[in-house]
């Protein structure tokens, strides 16, 4: 439940208008009284804006007032201290696993290159390969073509003879 302060404001509001006189905002009107809830500050200000106070929208009453928030105190474990050990244990595990679910949410376009990796390393030892292959062929093609310029050389310096 939310509360509010009891500011100067409130209490000359609770005081001053005849028309709170509801048993129930008595406790309020006290000065040991130090919250008021928020459903009560609603109802006084649908009174407040049928009446003629200077005080007609909620923002108003609530001037200069904090939000007091109720302190829970947890209630006495039932359990055991085995039975509490394991239930850290386990509250702890599902922790964990709950970090590792949102970190693979995160990284889940990183590792879906990982998964790829394989076939790139694939190819770059296919690169390495094709690599040789025209370095081979290069060879080849270079010693073809040596050999041909150098008989069509050898033919046109010395004419049609014939080496024996």
């Amino acid at each position: 439940m939310l509360d509010f302060e009891i500011t100067p404001r409130i209490r000359d509001c609770l005081q001053d208008e005849p028309i709170f006189s509801d048993p129930l905002l008595a406790k309020y009107r006290e000065e040991s009284a130090k919250v008021i809830p928020f459903d009560v500050l609603l109802s006084m200000v649908e009174i407040l804006q049928k009446g003629t106070g200077d005080v007609r929208y909620f923002h108003q009453l609530i001037e200069g007032s904090t939000v007091v928030h109720p302190i829970i105190e947890e209630p006495p474990s039932d359990l055991s201290p085995q039975q509490q050990a394991e239930k850290e244990a386990r509250l702890i595990r599902l922790k964990a696993e709950q970090e590792h679910r949102d970190y693979l949410r995160m990284t889940k376009n990183i590792q879906s290159d990982r998964k790829h990796m394989e076939t790139l390393n694939a190819g770059r030892e296919l690169q390495g390969a094709k690599d040789a292959i025209s370095i081979g062929i290069n060879m080849i093609v270079s010693a073809v073509t040596l050999f041909v310029a150098g008989y069509w050389g050898f033919n046109k310096a010395f004419g049609d003879q014939i080496m024996v």
